[in-house]
């Protein structure tokens, strides 16, 4: 991660509980229907959840908006941009 982001340590538990996460918000409770060329708005990219949101939809080819409340978190989580 980012020297900017507040992150510096996470555990090894939290990955596959915010991907969980997110993909349950995607697909089971926000019935999307993730496909390339869908537009995808991610609110909160800072966090987890939110930085598993933009892979999962990058990961299915959709165009992908990413916003954030603040300069400090928009540039944590643009490491997910690579």
């Amino acid at each position: 991660m980012s020297s900017h982001c507040p992150m510096t340590s996470i555990s090894p538990t939290l990955p596959p509980l915010a991907y969980g996460t997110s993909y349950h918000a995607l697909v089971d409770r926000g019935k999307l229907e993730l496909k390339a060329g869908n537009r995808l708005l991610v609110l909160g990219v800072a966090g987890g959840v939110g930085l598993a949101a933009i892979q999962i939809g990058k990961l299915v080819g959709a165009r992908v908006i990413a916003a954030a409340s603040t300069m400090r978190k928009r540039t944590c989580a643009s490491g997910s941009r690579r």
